[in-house]
């Protein structure tokens, strides 16, 4: 049945190879197929709708919306947070506008270099660094990348960068505030080389929501028990130029695939999957090449033996092989998923339909070529 199969299984495997081709040229008339499917993800999918977990609450995660404080008012803030001695304070605040020379100016930069508790963000614009309005050029502020590995405009973010191209010493703004909470996470071992690591969406849910002012206006200490010790995340929660498209994974009360939310809960969600080393890793290059010669030699050899043998049956078994696959696929890639390992499903059953397909033609097909060699000039 081996040498049997040698002519299919090399025409299978070439016609797999020119579909590969093609599929990577750039043609127009499919960029909108294109768009489609770099939006929609099996992860997502899996995120908002195939786990099945309750929303876990984050305890040691507090934050503290900024709203409409201003830059003078923030450094009252940030006194009164160390009061609290909490065990790291992340400040996602950027502001567009340059700072005007004031008597602050040098409070803010004092307090940005004297803090190595306190994580700054920074932003790379891929030519250089845009600093907070207290961390300048040449300061010794801790500063973290804020930046977001999204695709494009409108499309989820799922991965956060790790390395900066125009500063090699700046990793995410995220692990950065992991590692002075924990500098012995796992999590952070397994992306210190990585230029970007993927965000996994679990449900969880922040109790701990600190309004600023209440905070500035705290005569009593209501919120040292509430700080101390705890990743203390300062930013605007509600501002309409810092939300971004994610999956939904209990974060919002409708069913939705997607739902929108502040960077400052992004990072939270990233934060506290380090800090619980819920990562979602890919197969290496060895065993996602392993696993896709297996799932092509399998269902070649499947398909090739009920058209060998089982013609007359082949359309009815080649669709129940199909949805019998698919379905001990996905729960192959849900098991996975559970395990923190994620598999490209799509591309596997995508082989599978293709083989089927071009098993049935390969007899018409070598018919064809063998009639018209015969036909040839030289054979006559």
């Amino acid at each position: 049945m081996i040498r049997k199969s040698l002519g299919p299984l090399c025409f299978t495997f070439l016609s797999l190879l020119f579909i590969q081709f093609i599929f990577q040229v750039d043609f127009s008339f499919i960029s909108s197929l294109k768009s489609v499917s770099e939006e929609v993800e099996m992860k997502d999918i899996y995120f908002s709708s195939i786990q099945r977990n309750e929303i876990k609450p984050i305890a040691n995660i507090v934050l503290i919306d900024i709203d409409t404080c201003k830059r003078a008012q923030l450094m009252d803030l940030f006194k009164k947070v160390q009061q609290y001695q909490p065990k790291v304070v992340g400040v996602d605040v950027l502001f567009k506008e340059e700072e005007p020379p004031s008597p602050l100016q040098l409070d803010y930069l004092n307090y940005a270099e004297s803090s190595a508790s306190t994580v700054f963000a920074c932003v790379d614009s891929g030519k250089n660094i845009a600093h907070s309005f207290f961390a300048k050029d040449g300061s010794k502020a801790v500063e973290g990348l804020v930046n977001f590995g999204n695709t494009g405009e409108g499309h989820p973010i799922r991965s956060i960068l790790n390395k900066s191209k125009s500063n090699g010493n700046l990793m995410s703004f995220s692990a950065k505030v992991a590692s002075i909470y924990n500098p012995s996470l796992s999590a952070l071992k397994k992306i210190k080389e990585d230029t970007s690591f993927n965000i996994t969406y679990i449900p969880v849910d922040f109790p701990i929501e600190i309004k600023a002012v209440d905070i500035v206006n705290d005569s009593t200490n209501a919120f040292a028990q509430e700080l101390k010790n705890k990743i203390v995340l300062i930013g605007a929660l509600d501002s309409a130029e810092d939300k971004h498209k994610i999956t939904n994974a209990g974060y919002a009360e409708n069913d939705g695939l997607y739902t929108i939310i502040s960077g400052l809960r992004i990072h939270a969600i990233a934060i506290a999957m380090l800090l619980n080393d819920n990562l979602i890793s890919e197969p290496s290059a060895f065993w996602n090449h392993f696993f896709t010669l297996f799932v092509f030699l399998l269902f070649f050899y499947i398909f090739f033996y009920l058209i060998e043998y089982h013609e007359f049956y082949y359309e009815l078994t080649f669709r129940l092989v199909i949805l019998i696959s698919g379905i001990l696929m996905l729960f192959f890639y849900v098991l996975l998923m559970k395990k923190g390992i994620e598999i490209d499903l799509g591309y596997w059953v995508t082989m599978i339909i293709f083989i089927s397909g071009i098993l049935e033609l390969y007899k018409p097909v070598t018919h064809l070529l063998k009639k018209g060699w015969k036909k040839l000039p030289f054979n006559k």
